[in-house]
């Protein structure tokens, strides 16, 4: 009896540990995607930042300023125009077409 319960028990075991082995694999690799890249210059600029991206649909990008406040809004995915802004600091978030922010960059208006 103490035999046919070990090799049940030690049968059960290995098949959950084949199942949680398969979960895990297949879900690890479900769950990786190609990170987004996104080039902004040139950096500093004096009143245009091109954009060059890859690995997902532009959206926009919003420009705030260090404190957080929203100063304007481009939905150019080629260039960002900072000809309206007075020299300083920028971020530039970008965020994808399904509304995603998917980068934040720091940019230099001289």
């Amino acid at each position: 009896f103490s035999d046919v319960l070990a090799i049940t028990l030690g049968k059960m075991v290995g098949d959950n540990i084949n199942t949680l082995f398969e979960q895990v694999t297949v879900g690890a690799a479900a769950a990786v995607e190609p990170q987004p890249m996104l080039q902004l210059y040139p950096n500093p600029t004096s009143n245009f930042s091109l954009i060059s991206y890859e690995g997902f649909r532009f959206g926009k990008i919003l420009v705030h300023d260090l404190s957080g406040r929203l100063l304007l809004e481009s939905l150019n995915p080629a260039l960002v125009d900072l000809t309206q802004l007075p020299a300083g600091r920028y971020i530039l978030k970008v965020y994808d077409a399904k509304g995603a922010n998917v980068s934040n960059q720091q940019v230099q208006k001289i």
